[in-house]
Protein backbone atom coordinates (compact mmCIF):
# COMPACT_ATOMS: atom_id res chain seq x y z
CA UNK A 1 0.00 0.00 0.00
CA UNK A 2 2.83 2.39 0.83
CA UNK A 3 4.32 1.94 -2.62
CA UNK A 4 0.96 2.73 -4.27
CA UNK A 5 0.77 5.98 -2.27
CA UNK A 6 4.33 6.91 -3.26
CA UNK A 7 3.50 6.17 -6.92
CA UNK A 8 0.42 8.41 -6.67
CA UNK A 9 2.45 11.21 -5.06
CA UNK A 10 5.12 10.84 -7.73
CA UNK A 11 2.53 11.01 -10.56
CA UNK A 12 0.87 13.98 -8.88
CA UNK A 13 4.20 15.85 -8.69
CA UNK A 14 5.03 14.98 -12.31
CA UNK A 15 1.61 16.19 -13.54
CA UNK A 16 2.09 19.52 -11.71
CA UNK A 17 5.56 19.78 -13.24
CA UNK A 18 4.16 19.16 -16.76
CA UNK A 19 1.46 21.80 -16.24
CA UNK A 20 4.10 24.27 -15.03
CA UNK A 21 6.24 23.55 -18.11
CA UNK A 22 3.27 24.12 -20.43
CA UNK A 23 2.52 27.44 -18.73
CA UNK A 24 6.17 28.44 -18.98
CA UNK A 25 6.23 27.52 -22.69
CA UNK A 26 3.10 29.64 -23.30
CA UNK A 27 4.65 32.53 -21.40
CA UNK A 28 7.90 32.27 -23.36
CA UNK A 29 6.03 32.17 -26.69
CA UNK A 30 3.98 35.25 -25.71
CA UNK A 31 7.09 36.99 -24.44
CA UNK A 32 8.93 36.29 -27.71
CA UNK A 33 5.97 37.54 -29.76
CA UNK A 34 5.74 40.72 -27.68
CA UNK A 35 9.48 41.34 -27.88
CA UNK A 36 9.44 40.83 -31.64
CA UNK A 37 6.47 43.19 -32.11
CA UNK A 38 8.02 45.83 -29.85
CA UNK A 39 11.40 45.59 -31.55
CA UNK A 40 9.89 46.10 -34.99
CA UNK A 41 7.75 49.00 -33.73
CA UNK A 42 10.73 50.72 -32.16
CA UNK A 43 13.13 50.36 -35.07
CA UNK A 44 14.59 53.60 -36.35
CA UNK A 45 15.23 53.43 -40.13
CA UNK A 46 18.95 53.47 -40.97
CA UNK A 47 18.82 56.80 -42.84
CA UNK A 48 17.34 58.34 -39.69
CA UNK A 49 19.91 56.72 -37.39
CA UNK A 50 22.63 58.21 -39.59
CA UNK A 51 21.08 61.66 -38.97
CA UNK A 52 21.16 61.18 -35.19
CA UNK A 53 17.51 60.20 -34.73
CA UNK A 54 16.68 57.93 -31.81
CA UNK A 55 13.73 56.00 -30.34
CA UNK A 56 12.24 57.74 -27.31
CA UNK A 57 9.61 55.63 -25.49
CA UNK A 58 6.93 55.67 -28.21
CA UNK A 59 8.24 57.75 -31.10
CA UNK A 60 11.25 58.69 -33.16
CA UNK A 61 12.95 61.95 -32.17
CA UNK A 62 15.45 63.70 -34.43
CA UNK A 63 17.74 66.56 -33.50
CA UNK A 64 16.70 69.94 -34.89
CA UNK A 65 17.99 70.43 -38.44
CA UNK A 66 18.46 66.66 -38.91
CA UNK A 67 19.89 66.06 -42.39
CA UNK A 68 17.63 63.51 -44.10
CA UNK A 69 18.13 64.75 -47.66
CA UNK A 70 17.21 62.01 -50.13
CA UNK A 71 16.43 59.55 -47.30
CA UNK A 72 14.57 56.37 -48.26
CA UNK A 73 11.72 56.19 -45.76
CA UNK A 74 9.19 54.43 -47.98
CA UNK A 75 6.42 52.84 -45.90
CA UNK A 76 8.15 53.71 -42.60
CA UNK A 77 5.99 54.11 -39.49
CA UNK A 78 6.95 57.55 -38.24
CA UNK A 79 3.78 58.13 -36.20
CA UNK A 80 4.34 60.96 -33.75
CA UNK A 81 7.94 61.47 -34.91
CA UNK A 82 9.60 64.77 -34.01
CA UNK A 83 11.23 66.13 -37.17
CA UNK A 84 11.27 69.88 -36.44
CA UNK A 85 13.40 71.81 -38.93
CA UNK A 86 14.50 68.53 -40.53
CA UNK A 87 15.97 68.67 -44.02
CA UNK A 88 13.91 66.13 -45.98
CA UNK A 89 14.74 67.63 -49.37
CA UNK A 90 14.00 65.03 -52.08
CA UNK A 91 13.23 62.35 -49.42
CA UNK A 92 11.20 59.29 -50.42
CA UNK A 93 8.29 59.08 -47.98
CA UNK A 94 5.88 57.19 -50.23
CA UNK A 95 3.22 55.40 -48.16
CA UNK A 96 4.94 56.44 -44.92
CA UNK A 97 2.83 56.81 -41.78
CA UNK A 98 3.41 60.26 -40.29
CA UNK A 99 0.26 60.48 -38.15
CA UNK A 100 0.60 63.28 -35.61
CA UNK A 101 4.25 63.82 -36.61
CA UNK A 102 5.85 67.19 -35.87
CA UNK A 103 7.32 68.51 -39.13
CA UNK A 104 7.25 72.17 -38.15
CA UNK A 105 9.56 74.25 -40.37
CA UNK A 106 10.79 71.05 -42.12
CA UNK A 107 12.19 71.29 -45.64
CA UNK A 108 10.15 68.83 -47.72
CA UNK A 109 11.04 70.50 -51.03
CA UNK A 110 10.64 67.93 -53.86
CA UNK A 111 9.85 65.16 -51.32
CA UNK A 112 7.69 62.24 -52.46
CA UNK A 113 4.85 61.93 -49.96
CA UNK A 114 2.44 60.18 -52.32
CA UNK A 115 0.08 57.91 -50.42
CA UNK A 116 1.54 59.05 -47.08
CA UNK A 117 -0.63 59.25 -43.96
CA UNK A 118 -0.12 62.74 -42.50
CA UNK A 119 -3.33 62.81 -40.48
CA UNK A 120 -3.00 65.36 -37.68
CA UNK A 121 0.61 66.17 -38.61
CA UNK A 122 2.09 69.57 -37.75
CA UNK A 123 3.53 71.05 -40.94
CA UNK A 124 3.34 74.73 -39.98
CA UNK A 125 6.04 76.75 -41.70
CA UNK A 126 7.24 73.73 -43.71
CA UNK A 127 8.44 74.02 -47.31
CA UNK A 128 6.43 71.65 -49.51
CA UNK A 129 7.49 73.29 -52.78
CA UNK A 130 7.41 70.72 -55.56
CA UNK A 131 6.38 67.97 -53.13
CA UNK A 132 4.32 65.04 -54.44
CA UNK A 133 1.34 64.60 -52.12
CA UNK A 134 -0.87 62.68 -54.54
CA UNK A 135 -3.29 60.49 -52.60
CA UNK A 136 -1.86 61.57 -49.24
CA UNK A 137 -4.10 61.83 -46.17
CA UNK A 138 -3.65 65.28 -44.66
CA UNK A 139 -6.91 65.33 -42.71
CA UNK A 140 -6.61 67.46 -39.60
CA UNK A 141 -3.04 68.51 -40.47
CA UNK A 142 -1.73 71.98 -39.58
CA UNK A 143 -0.58 73.63 -42.81
CA UNK A 144 -0.41 77.19 -41.50
CA UNK A 145 2.34 79.21 -43.13
CA UNK A 146 3.50 76.43 -45.47
CA UNK A 147 5.16 77.02 -48.82
CA UNK A 148 3.29 75.09 -51.51
CA UNK A 149 4.72 76.29 -54.83
CA UNK A 150 4.24 73.49 -57.43
CA UNK A 151 3.13 70.94 -54.80
CA UNK A 152 0.81 68.25 -56.21
CA UNK A 153 -2.22 67.47 -54.03
CA UNK A 154 -4.12 65.45 -56.65
CA UNK A 155 -6.46 63.05 -54.84
CA UNK A 156 -5.18 64.10 -51.41
CA UNK A 157 -7.56 64.12 -48.42
CA UNK A 158 -7.59 67.72 -47.19
CA UNK A 159 -10.53 67.36 -44.80
CA UNK A 160 -10.33 69.67 -41.79
CA UNK A 161 -6.83 71.00 -42.54
CA UNK A 162 -5.70 74.07 -40.66
CA UNK A 163 -4.41 76.72 -43.03
CA UNK A 164 -4.22 80.50 -43.00
CA UNK A 165 -4.73 81.69 -46.55
CA UNK A 166 -3.38 85.18 -45.86
CA UNK A 167 -0.06 83.72 -44.69
CA UNK A 168 -0.03 81.29 -47.59
CA UNK A 169 -0.38 84.07 -50.13
CA UNK A 170 2.62 85.96 -48.73
CA UNK A 171 4.83 82.89 -48.86
CA UNK A 172 4.05 81.86 -52.43
CA UNK A 173 5.79 84.13 -54.94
Amino acid sequence: MASAVKKYEYLHIVSHFVVALKKMRSFLLLSAAFTSAFASASTVPQDMQDAGCTWDVSKIVCPENADLRGADLRGADLSGAVLKDANLLDADLRDAVLKDADLEEADLDEADLSGADLEGAILSGADLSGADLRGADLSGADLSGVRLLDADFTGADLWDIHIQWDELETKVP
